[in-house]
């Protein structure tokens, strides 16, 4: 008799015990939904990235917009606001703006690429990563006949396009070069100062 009471003892004590901890358990598990720990809370610009994009990158055909097309939202964009300036400030995931920028890179380098093309006075283009400095090597008398001095406006406006989307500085110096003596045709700095 006196081993079946201490069994009978054992059990309840491990009973209330295993009940005390489960309310501790509920109780912390609640106070965890109600009040994050420090270790808990994330700073959402960790893993989010503002992009703001000038006013001058915008007109009446592209006006500035707080609303995200349907394009944007397929690339990432999570919220766009547009600021007292004219500029408008776009919101996306750090993973989203990583593809977004590689893919507008690739974009604007086969733009530069390609300008044979339209200009076929064109024989190569050389260009720095953050499309900064662009080079397009011309043949000289193509070039000085035809309207081809739209080559630099094209290529310097695709480099601020990229600049403007990707959080580079918003600057791309174009020069035209005779290919066959390296002088330098025209050159520009775009945007345009004004």
């Amino acid at each position: 008799m006196k081993k079946v009471l201490s069994i009978l003892i054992a059990v309840v004590i491990v009973l209330t015990l295993a009940a005390c901890s489960a309310q501790k358990q509920n109780n912390t598990t609640e106070n965890k939904s109600t009040e994050p720990s420090k270790s808990d809370v994330v700073d959402e610009n960790l893993l989010t990235v503002d992009i703001t994009v000038p006013a001058s990158m915008f007109d009446e055909g592209n006006p500035a917009s707080a609303e995200l097309s349907e394009e944007q939202k397929k690339q990432g964009f999570k919220t766009a606001k547009v600021n007292d300036d004219g500029s408008v400030t776009y919101t996306m995931s750090k993973s989203s703006f990583k593809k977004f920028k590689e893919s507008t890179k690739q974009e604007t380098a086969d733009t530069l690429n390609s300008l044979n093309a339209d200009y076929p006075c064109v024989t190569s283009t050389e260009f720095n990563d953050d499309f900064s400095e662009i080079k397009i090597y011309v043949n000289k008398s193509d070039y000085e006949n035809g309207m081809n001095f739209l080559i630099l406006l094209q290529a310097g406006m695709a480099a601020n396009i990229y600049q403007s989307y990707t959080n580079e500085t918003v600057l791309s110096n174009v020069s035209v070069i005779d290919k066959d003596t390296n002088e330098t045709l025209d050159s520009a700095t775009y945007p345009v100062a004004e």
